[in-house]
């Protein structure tokens, strides 16, 4: 058998407690992810601009569902439920690139 790698208490409260909070958050209840609940300011709409076509139409839906369940009170059944261990950073690559991108032009604009 064997050995697992030892896993400090630490770390296992800091999990517990990330996934108490995803599910607090709510937006998991309507089938959202955390990259739909973003604030959309310049360079998140870039990186929005940027998304592949699929990504972009499956984030509109889980937010026109979201709306849509909203307005009605209503939440999704419990299996339908966005999971913590199931969530998906899809934005954050394209994000990351975008504000490197403006840092690298404020840069060069500078000198």
């Amino acid at each position: 058998m064997a050995a697992r790698a030892p896993v400090s208490a630490t770390s296992r409260l800091l999990f517990r407690f990330r996934k108490w909070y995803y599910n607090a958050a709510g937006f998991n209840k309507l089938g959202l992810m955390r990259d739909d609940t973003i604030y959309e300011d310049s360079d998140v709409k870039e990186a929005l601009r940027r998304l592949p076509e699929q990504v972009y139409n499956d984030r509109m839906f889980r937010i026109k569902r979201a709306l849509d369940l909203s307005m009605k009170q209503q939440v999704l059944p419990r299996d339908q439920w966005t999971k913590y261990e199931e969530e998906v950073y899809y934005l954050e690559p394209y994000l990351k690139e975008v504000v490197r991108e403006r840092k690298e032009k404020e840069e060069w604009s500078k000198k």
